[in-house]
């Protein structure tokens, strides 16, 4: 994991951790703020820190993470055979479904489960719908972590059943120090992926590696 995916979470954790310590978790979290402040990699260490356990959170058979699946049929015939598979556009209905499939039976490990949408935002209505009645009536033990770039694409009803964390876009001042420890690209540069990231420290070292700063700041 890259420390791009890492930078400016100090105070999300913070609020994560206190409600972790406390009486009641809450059963559903939505991750906000623009893309590439690391939301989806923060999803998946909180997931780890909740259920438990050692290795590699990608891995633990308590953690279960939705997001774009295969286009169609035989793309994923592609990705089962550990090819480059093409994937779709939106979260389906069926991804949905399997994983309340799961959800009728205890976790593996512990207590706990977690299930992470990334990006929620991308679910299809269908898709949408039913993941609305796992938040209204939770399996026991299981929660939920949402990311969304974009929450007003959400349906009302699942925002409401979330507690909402924030993810805050960084400063100029942060990003230059984040660049100018992750990469030797000349200051000229990483000042452009600056302009260009508005805040993004994953788009800001995406436009440094692909050498696309100067192109995205014009």
């Amino acid at each position: 994991m890259n420390r791009g995916a890492l930078i400016g979470h100090e105070g999300a954790w913070a609020t994560w951790r206190a409600a972790l310590a406390g009486d009641r978790m809450h059963h559903a979290w939505l991750l906000t703020g623009k893309a590439g402040l690391g939301k989806g990699a923060f999803a998946l260490a909180a997931a780890h820190d909740l259920v438990g356990g050692g290795g590699d959170p990608a891995q633990h058979p308590d953690i279960l993470v939705l997001t774009h699946g295969p286009k169609n049929k035989e793309e994923e015939k592609k990705r089962d055979d550990g090819k480059p598979f093409e994937r779709a556009r939106g979260i389906k209905v069926d991804q949905i479904r399997e994983v309340q499939r799961r959800l009728t039976t205890r976790p593996t490990l512990g207590a706990r489960r977690a299930v992470i949408v990334d990006p929620a935002d991308d679910m299809e209505p269908q898709a949408s719908n039913a993941l609305l009645k796992s938040l209204e009536e939770p399996p026991g033990g299981t929660h939920f972590l949402l990311v969304s770039h974009s929450p007003a694409r959400l349906l009302p009803t699942i925002r409401s059943r979330c507690r909402t964390l924030r993810f805050p876009a960084l400063s100029d001042e942060a990003l230059g120090r984040f660049l100018a420890e992750q990469t030797d690209a000349p200051a000229d540069e990483r000042a452009a992926a600056i302009a260009a990231a508005a805040g993004s420290p994953g788009a800001a070292l995406g436009f440094v590696t692909m050498g696309l700063a100067a192109a995205a700041k014009t």
